[in-house]
């Protein structure tokens, strides 16, 4: 579901009983803070890249990365928790 402003809403894998979550980013902060990541880790931002963009499930990211799914599921953990953090510190509105 996407809006016509500076965000977009996303249907994201959730962690709670729900299969997703619908999550609001503003794409362009999105793809800096995923340039960032893989610029200091090419391999989680493609691990990122291969679930979100790409619709991979775990399983079929480990056999395109050449990794064991829990190393998958590592990478996506830490990958979405940074990206969450880089994202929040840029966020304009946190600067008022």
């Amino acid at each position: 579901r996407a809006d016509l402003g500076s965000g977009i809403s996303i249907v994201a894998p959730g962690d709670g009983p729900d299969a997703s979550v619908v999550r609001e980013f503003d794409v362009v902060r999105l793809d800096e803070s995923l340039r960032r990541l893989a610029h200091l880790d090419p391999r989680k931002a493609e691990v990122v890249t291969l679930q979100y963009f790409g619709g991979l499930e775990q399983d079929a990211i480990a056999d395109v990365v050449g990794i064991s799914r829990a190393t998958v599921a590592r990478e996506l953990a830490f990958a979405r928790a940074w990206l969450t953090s880089d994202m929040r510190e840029r966020d304009p509105e946190d600067a008022r």
